[in-house]
């Protein structure tokens, strides 16, 4: 055999293999990107904090500044909610209830405990639209509690799935 022909043969088999590497590290990264993407967020940055307290600047002890979001099937609408404690310190429970019989993924922070008179409370609830849901608009209610008693008169959000 030629050893200009063998070499050729090695250099383009060493070549294949770390194409199919890097093809396949690739693949791997943006399965991982995708998929993080898609995880529900828990947490809320300093810009929608500060826009939440600008909004219970007024007096309002609960606020939902968005309380209508468009979203799509196997995708997560997001609202905020903010509230502030006005009398003595007391331990509060969040409430998210859906009006319909769909069985939404519905994550969000659910106690808050001991927190201090005209302190503020921030959150964020994440409702995951199932694949399978038909169009339409869903309505969610936010109640919150402190100790055992109702707050303040519920809250209503809602989902419109196009």
């Amino acid at each position: 055999m030629n050893k200009k022909g063998f070499e050729l043969a090695t250099n383009m088999l060493v070549v294949i293999i770390l194409s199919l590497v890097l093809l396949g590290a690739g693949i791997a990264i943006f399965a991982k990107i995708v998929s993080v993407s898609q995880d529900i967020k828990t947490d809320l940055d300093q810009q929608t904090i500060e826009q939440l307290d600008i909004a219970m600047d007024d007096g309002s002890l609960i606020v939902v500044p968005r309380n209508r979001v468009t979203t799509n099937r196997g995708e997560v609408a997001r609202f905020t909610i903010g509230f502030w404690n006005e009398g003595d310190n007391g331990d509060f429970t969040l409430n998210v209830t859906a009006n319909s019989d769909i069985n939404w993924k519905i994550v969000y922070v659910e106690n808050y405990n001991d927190l201090e008179t005209n302190k503020r409370a921030h959150a964020l609830i994440g409702i995951g639209v199932p694949k399978e849901t038909p169009k339409g608009q869903y309505t969610f209610d936010i109640t919150i509690y402190k100790g055992s008693n109702v707050y303040e008169n519920k809250k209503r959000v809602s989902i419109v799935v196009p």
